[in-house]
């Protein structure tokens, strides 16, 4: 969902126009799928949502979580999964001060990670929020330049050849603001297409010599699409992050619960 509103906005240039919407098949290696206009709508607000979270977090301001508008657990009072009734348990035994001690501070540690988890999730974003001001501010060319300068973006680089997962880019010189291990997106800066609706794939730094970048793509089908769609391309690279914020979650989730096992007598419910 979030490529569609980035392909409408690719080619309207107004993310809240629909109106040009001719996606008949999204086609992607889980499967077809044949979305309506009026699904669309539905899954796009969730997007700006949650974009907006990111973009509050990253202005500074105190960002409060938020449960579903419709929830049939807290709404209408209908039993939850055994994850929720777990948690309505726990947040049961808090309000009557029936919590165990050790268990009470563990449980305020696992909150105040899943709170850190949270906002760096924003953080992931905070390159890419960098760049869309400074273009607002000072257009797109002056943006990329002074970006350059701070090494958050480098550009003039070309395609020299690749193995297997593994593409070596040359650089105009040989200086190169990155470091092996380093995130970053590689984009193919089009025509008349706003920088951050180009053509791109993400890949890690695994070596850089003199003027070459040694880049490793998330696969070798990723590979032979950015040959064939992105090298040919004046290529820019932009500093970028990984988004682990579901696989840093889960296995809090699972500490939590064990917790409760160790801490919290089997069986017990409140009256």
């Amino acid at each position: 969902m979030q490529n569609s509103l980035l392909a409408n906005y690719r080619y309207c240039l107004n993310e809240n126009d629909w109106s040009k919407y001719r996606f008949s098949c999204i086609v992607h290696y889980t499967g077809a799928y044949f979305p309506r206009i009026e699904t669309i709508e539905k899954e796009v607000e969730k997007i700006r949502i949650n974009r907006k979270f990111a973009h509050d977090v990253l202005c500074g301001m105190r960002v409060h979580a938020l449960r579903p508008n419709f929830c049939p657990v807290c709404d209408k009072g209908l039993e939850g999964s055994k994850e929720c009734q777990f948690y309505q348990r726990d947040a049961r035994l808090f309000h009557e001060g029936m919590l165990p001690a050790q268990y009470d501070k563990l449980t305020r540690q696992f909150f105040a990670k899943r709170y850190a988890i949270l906002k760096e999730r924003a953080e992931t974003h905070l390159h890419k929020h960098v760049v869309s001001i400074l273009i607002d501010r000072y257009g797109e060319e002056e943006a990329i330049r002074r970006l350059e300068k701070t090494g958050i973006m480098c550009r003039k680089f070309t395609y020299d050849f690749d193995d297997g997962e593994k593409v070596i880019l040359s650089g105009a010189d040989n200086d190169i603001p990155l470091e092996p291990r380093k995130i970053v997106r590689i984009i193919g800066k089009e025509k008349d297409k706003p920088l951050l609706s180009c053509i791109s794939e993400q890949a890690s730094v695994m070596e850089v010599i003199n003027n070459k970048i040694t880049l490793s793509l998330r696969s070798k089908i990723a590979v032979r699409r950015a040959k064939r769609q992105l090298f040919d391309l004046s290529i820019i690279l932009l500093r970028d992050e990984l988004n682990l914020t579901r696989s840093m979650l889960r296995p809090i989730h699972t500490f939590h619960k064990l917790a409760a096992d160790i801490f919290i007598p089997q069986g017990f419910m409140m009256s």
